[in-house]
């Protein structure tokens, strides 16, 4: 529900928070607890009633609350990264 500027402009932004346990082969019920969360943003231009074109970017990371006995998990305990994404949409 962002505002559309100039009638063809859209801002927007957002996050995600997520949480779960890594499973492994080894030891697929070990009691780690996983929390993270992204955010991101970009911009939307209207390019005719029914398609946009869009850039937006955005990273995020998560970590290990509880690691359990879970070996792989608690050497990948932090994992994180970024995106750029560049597209277009279509609406129906």
């Amino acid at each position: 529900g962002s505002p559309i500027f100039l009638n063809f402009v859209r801002v927007y932004g957002g996050f995600d928070l997520y949480g779960g346990t890594m499973l492994t082969v080894d030891n697929p019920y070990s009691g780690n607890l996983f929390l993270g969360g992204i955010g991101f943003g970009g911009i939307e231009i209207y390019t005719s009633k029914w398609s946009a074109a869009f850039i937006e970017g955005g990273g995020g990371g998560g970590g290990l609350l509880i690691e359990g006995d879970n070996v792989i998990a608690a050497n990948n305990g932090h994992l994180g990264g970024g995106f750029i994404r560049v597209g277009s949409r279509f609406y129906f």
